[in-house]
């Protein structure tokens, strides 16, 4: 048994060497809000590469595990900037447990590259995930805590929120090392859309995590984590009118609660409650 790639996969190689070559900016993902290289997705979607992985029924390349490898490996040749295995794996499950509705309305689109797709673990899996990431002792805000009491934590927040959109800010991450110690400080900075369709309620907010990870074994593990959340204002509250406006409300509430005392005799009045100045 012969183990060489074909013409077409030879040819596929030397395809994604040249898009490649040509488009690839390693620094993409940290000089643009966008995290990704667009101008190299762009290529790969007008080859039809980002969809190399789909049958033809779905205008994908029809190609299997070898194609991808093939492709991800010049990606990783090049430091593309772009998520190619995520989307991959995407449009596999997409293609083999997505029922019809889900074929007719995001099948094509994902691969065609017009919608960058990727998988999402259920909540069992993710909690399951999280609780191998932590130390059984886990310094939470300041305090010692059990790591289960941290994973139900995470549940109750789950379950308040069941719909959460996350997204890292661009160049707010920093990670440094202690040799000595073999601790690990991570900082990042992360804008979080949650929803609860069932109490109809929804926030935004901006939440600075300071994470330190320390050597266990021969994993890693999350030794204490703390966080501070900032909620989104009202848009309405960056208007200056609306301040303004807001100003006068408060300033006349104040007014209000003054009440006029009897006085000397000299006909003067004084206030009952001090006047702000």
């Amino acid at each position: 048994m012969k183990f060489e790639f074909t013409k077409e996969q030879d040819a596929l190689r030397e395809l994604v060497a040249d898009i490649c070559d040509q488009h690839s900016n390693p620094r993409a993902g940290y000089d643009s809000d966008a995290l990704i290289d667009g101008t190299l997705w762009e290529a790969l979607r007008a080859t039809g590469i980002t969809g190399i992985g789909a049958s033809e029924e779905h205008e994908g390349g029809d190609g299997g595990a070898v194609e991808l490898v093939v492709v991800a490996e010049q990606l990783g040749r090049a430091v593309g900037a772009v998520p190619f295995t995520e989307h991959a794996a995407a449009v596999d499950a997409l293609q083999r447990m997505g029922d019809a509705d889900q074929l007719k309305r995001h099948l094509v689109s994902v691969v065609r590259g017009d919608v960058i797709a990727t998988i999402v673990a259920p909540e069992p899996a993710a909690l399951r995930a999280l609780d191998e990431l932590y130390q059984d002792k886990v310094f939470y805000h300041g305090k010692l805590t059990p790591r289960q009491a941290v994973l139900q934590e995470k549940i109750r927040f789950a379950e308040r929120w069941p719909q959460r959109s996350y997204k890292i800010r661009p160049r707010s991450v920093s990670v440094s090392c202690n040799a000595a110690s073999e601790v690990c400080r991570v900082q990042a900075i992360m804008e979080r859309e949650l929803a609860n369709p069932a109490t109809n309620t929804k926030s935004q907010d901006v939440a600075t995590y300071d994470i330190n990870v320390t050597r266990s074994g021969d994993a890693l593990k999350i030794a204490s984590e703390t966080s501070a959340v900032t909620k989104l204002s009202d848009p309405s509250s960056s208007n200056p009118l609306t301040s303004v406006q807001r100003g006068l409300e408060r300033l006349l509430a104040q007014v209000s609660r003054i009440r006029v005392a009897p006085g000397p005799s000299d006909g003067q009045t004084k206030p009952s409650t001090p006047v702000p100045h």
